[in-house]
């Protein structure tokens, strides 16, 4: 789990308004860093 907040950056448009970026400021994560490199490995086998 990754655990932060999200900054937005918006842009102006005739309609309203569009979201031009959106930037994740990670404050904390827990669980194993290498769990999506295993699952990579298990789908390849």
């Amino acid at each position: 789990m990754v655990a932060g907040w999200y900054r937005l950056t918006l842009s102006a448009t005739p309609g309203g308004g569009r979201i031009a970026g959106i930037t994740l400021t990670e404050a904390y994560e827990t669980g194993s860093r290498d769990l999506v490199e295993r699952a990579q490995q298990r789908a390849t086998a």
